[in-house]
């Protein structure tokens, strides 16, 4: 689900699968879409993150 958010895209089969998959995990649909966003948000920390501490790193050495 996180890659259909990144790509922008709303296939009707992944919508109906993400919403199969909320109900058998007791959870509504816009949970489970905030699930999703809060993941993707974390992986963008730590991708930023990572990216300073390289630049932080190259600043050092030179």
């Amino acid at each position: 689900m996180r890659k259909a958010l990144v790509r922008g895209t709303c296939d009707p089969d992944l919508a109906k699968e993400a919403k199969e998959v909320a109900q058998s995990r007791g959870v509504t649909f816009s949970g489970l879409l905030e699930r999703a966003l809060d993941s993707y948000l974390q992986v963008l920390i730590t991708r930023d993150r990572q990216r300073r501490e390289r630049v932080d790193e190259r600043e050092e050495i030179q």
